[in-house]
């Protein structure tokens, strides 16, 4: 037997003492113990290039990935070496359905970072969209929140230009009041210069006088208003040119780029399913070839020795 042979009956879990007795299983267990490795190297594959994304460098993700391949393939290969062979099928599936279980979130954490591997380039265009959404977002926050402020002044200008209408107005009633009383149209009815007409002359002074500062009064708070409008829109200006695009490329934003293609896409949603499917069977491979062949000579001999086992170590107990 070959060294490569003997390294994917290890990767199998096998007893290869007993084996030995059954030359007719080693094939079957070749396989098993190779499907293992290759899921452990799939993983190993996979923890690499996600830690690269996450910590963009080689020395690192290399040395975790090595790691996290060794620990799947160690849990693969303790799952395959824990089932046993029962004569009924019913009780071989019914001890396995935990295992698949596992096995299934196993093929996840193994084929997410592959997909991100496979559609890297409709990945990154999709991120390079999702930035400028995300700037055009903040741009668009940034108006509206100057669109408030701006009708907040203007509001103030209208009570502003209100007022001011408003005392006009008064005023143009009162020097239409005085020149009545003037030319006999109106007040008294005399047309002469009297001491009413002198009257309301002064109050068309006291209030033409109280017009003129509400003017300047006017003039001012205008002016500041419309310094403040100046002054808002040139912040704004300088905010929009200050934003800046978010660099999320990690696998967060990866995954979340690729959800949305696959939403849009029917062909890469089945693509990415298929995908997913092609290492659930790549890994739940191993344990269904193991439960669902026939029971052979090496199963036969593993109960004996088993059995055997537990018999002496009761003996051992009793006495």
């Amino acid at each position: 037997m070959n060294k490569v042979s003997k390294f994917f009956l290890f990767c199998s879990g096998v007893h290869q003492p007993l084996l030995e007795e059954c030359p007719s299983e080693k094939n079957k267990f070749v396989g098993i113990g190779a499907s293992v490795f290759f899921t452990g190297l799939f993983a190993c594959i996979a923890a690499t290039y996600t830690l690269m994304i996450v910590f963009n460098s080689y020395l690192i993700p290399i040395i975790i990935g090595l790691f996290w391949g060794l620990m799947i393939f160690n849990l693969d290969r303790y799952i395959i070496s824990s089932i046993r062979k029962y004569e009924s099928l019913k009780m071989n599936l019914w001890s396995i359905i935990p295992r698949l279980i596992l096995a299934c979130m196993l093929s996840l954490v193994i084929a997410k970072p592959l997909e991100l591997k496979i559609f890297e380039q409709e990945i990154t265009d999709e991120l390079t969209l999702i930035r400028r959404e995300i700037t055009q977002q903040q741009t668009d926050s940034i108006n509206q929140q100057l669109k408030s402020e701006l009708q907040l002044i203007e509001l103030k200008e209208d009570q502003l230009g209100g007022e001011l209408a408003v005392k006009t107005n008064k005023r143009d009633e009162l020097v239409k009041t005085a020149q009545q009383e003037a030319d006999g149209t109106g007040g008294s009815g005399k047309r002469n210069l009297g001491p009413i007409y002198e009257v309301k002359k002064a109050n068309l002074q006291a209030y033409q006088q109280e017009l003129s500062e509400f003017k300047e009064y006017h003039d001012r708070q205008f002016l500041k208003l419309q310094n403040q409008k100046d002054s808002l829109r040139n912040a704004s200006a300088m905010a929009i040119e200050n934003i800046q695009q978010p660099m999320a490329n990690g696998p967060a934003a990866q995954l979340h780029a690729l959800n949305r293609l696959s939403s849009r896409s029917s062909t890469l949603w089945w693509a990415v399913f298929f995908i997913t499917l092609l290492f659930i069977i790549v890994e739940s491979t191993p344990i269904l070839l193991k439960t669902l062949t026939p029971r052979g000579p090496y199963d036969e001999l593993l109960d004996r020795l088993e059995k055997s086992y537990l018999k002496r170590h009761k003996k051992s107990q009793l006495s």
